[in-house]
């Protein structure tokens, strides 16, 4: 049985989402909007990245949002851009710089040209790792 799910409705639910991930205290829901997300749109990087801000937010576990983004398919050359760039931005919060730079770069030469948020996210991270 396939359910219809309001777009509308989904942009609401994930702008809560990445609002509440702010707070420990509403973890486990926010948890379950990212999840209903993921369910009602499988193919949108939206909910895979509000489930990261929950380990960035709620845990301040940068290494367990690497741990998250790789579990779920997400490297230099695979997963949406956005998914990339962001698995970049916690490699270069868990103090894993190498690695978030050679992240970004493959980002960079396999499909920048496709998402600009992702790409600016790509170029600032890199201009802080390079100096640049």
């Amino acid at each position: 049985m396939a359910f219809e799910f309001d777009r509308e409705a989904l942009s609401d639910a994930s702008q809560i989402g990445f609002i509440a991930c702010r707070w420990p205290v509403l973890k486990n829901h926010t948890l379950a909007i990212f999840d209903a997300v993921c369910i009602a749109r499988p193919q949108s990087p939206v909910g895979l990245i509000g489930k990261t801000m929950v380990y960035l937010n709620c845990d301040n576990d940068a290494e367990g949002a690497v741990a998250f983004l790789k579990k779920n398919g997400v490297s230099g050359s695979s997963g949406a851009l956005v998914c990339r760039a962001f698995l970049g931005l916690c490699l270069y919060l868990a103090k894993r710089r190498s690695e978030s730079e050679q992240v970004l770069k493959e980002m960079m030469e396999t499909g920048a040209a496709e998402d600009a948020d992702a790409t600016d996210l790509a170029n600032t991270l890199l201009e802080e790792l390079t100096g640049k």
